[in-house]
């Protein structure tokens, strides 16, 4: 199971943390990665791999205006590693899906964020009680 922790107050810093111990009524999380990572991230979500020591965060970069005023924003695989290595990669403009409109009238706009799903198992907290015929 793991984390990913982006604060407010040190939004240049990303952490991710991982267990491997989950107790009935308790979890206990050791700091895996924290790196500085000055890039606006609108995060979708993320993986990590701890044999490389590496997290990737999938998520959209901050939106743009082009002169059309059309708005833009790429979705992108941010690489992290230990030892200060990051490598963006550009996955492909965000579908933009257009929503209602605010108070002021202007059109609400949102982009897709990238979304993987792993095949991890999620252990959860919560004990089944079932009923079964018999």
């Amino acid at each position: 199971l793991a984390v990913l922790h982006r604060s407010f107050e040190l939004c240049q810093v990303v952490e991710f943390w991982v267990t491997d111990k989950i107790d009935p009524n308790a979890v206990s999380w050791s700091l895996f990665l924290r790196r500085g990572f000055p890039a606006v991230i609108y995060a979708g979500s993320f993986f990590i791999d701890e044999e490389k020591k590496v997290a990737v965060i999938f998520g959209l970069d901050q939106p743009k205006w082009t002169q059309t005023r059309r708005h833009h924003s790429h979705q992108t695989a941010h690489i992290i590693g230990q030892d200060g290595y990051t490598k963006s990669v550009n996955i492909g403009e965000a579908p933009i899906y257009v929503g209602k409109l605010d108070e002021s009238g202007n059109i609400q706009v949102t982009f897709c964020r990238p979304l993987v799903c792993s095949s991890s198992y999620v252990p959860s907290l919560v004990q089944l009680e079932t009923n079964l015929p018999g």
